[in-house]
């Protein structure tokens, strides 16, 4: 009688065990990106340059170039959401200069405001419900700020 005692409670232990996979295994997991397209507009008359991991980003005199990226992000996207320092200058670069005509460099260390390398120095635009716009504008102050290259 013992035994049979025993063999049912690892019957019910079993169950519970089987119904907690179950549960546990039919959630659905899903990976939320969230997309960017940073939108950098140079009214300056000079060429603006500045390396982004094996690539560099040109900007024309007065024209505008997009360079797009893709997050990872929660279930609701908003401008906000995307991760600190947020840009194209991200963390991982190892030199955070921009260069006007490869004569003229703005060091982007040396900046707390005004500068590119921060999200909140952009102007967020939803364009859908995962992607922003997110545009930076360079003007004439930026290249007054900026010093002789070395």
């Amino acid at each position: 009688m013992e035994q049979k005692t025993i063999w049912i409670r690892y019957f019910f232990i079993g169950i519970v065990i089987n119904l907690l996979l179950t549960i546990s295994c039919g959630r659905k997991f899903t990976d939320w990106l969230q997309h960017a397209e940073f939108e950098y507009v140079n009214q300056t008359n000079y060429t603006i340059t500045f390396p982004k991991g094996q690539v560099n980003v040109v900007v024309k005199p007065n024209t505008t170039t997009i360079f797009k990226m893709t997050f990872g992000a929660n279930e609701i996207v908003t401008a906000d959401s995307f991760p600190n320092n947020g840009s194209p200058f991200g963390f991982t670069d190892t030199y955070k200069s921009i260069f006007f005509d490869n004569i003229k460099c703005l060091d982007l260390s040396t900046l707390t405001i005004n500068n590119p390398s921060g999200k909140k120095n952009y102007v967020a635009e939803r364009l859908d419900g995962r992607t922003y716009k997110l545009t930076y504008t360079f003007t004439e102050a930026d290249y007054k700020r900026a010093v002789t290259c070395p």
